[in-house]
């Protein structure tokens, strides 16, 4: 792989570490406020949500990979376009 591949390949990964956290960060979240009153009602409650949370981690991820690949990949563009890497000469 040439320098190139290397420099689009890293933005690419980096943009989607990012969506993935994000995007399961808001899962979780959101998951949370769902169990809010059998979540903080104990420390077992809350034990039993991260213990599920865990479980159910790879099901959310093979859901939400497709979305945060399609997402990161128009990122790395757009990350490309406003620093204007992108342009390029036609003859």
């Amino acid at each position: 792989m040439n320098l190139l591949s290397w420099y689009i390949a890293r933005s690419f990964l980096r943009n989607l570490i990012f969506c993935v956290v994000a995007v399961e960060f808001l899962v979780l979240v959101s998951v949370l406020f769902g169990n809010i009153n059998a979540v903080f009602s104990s420390w077992q409650g809350f034990v039993d949500f991260f213990r599920e949370w865990g479980t159910s981690f790879p099901r959310i991820l093979e859901l939400l990979l497709p979305l945060c690949v399609i997402l990161s990949t128009a990122l790395t563009f757009v990350g490309f376009s406003r620093s204007q890497e992108l342009n390029a000469t036609v003859r």
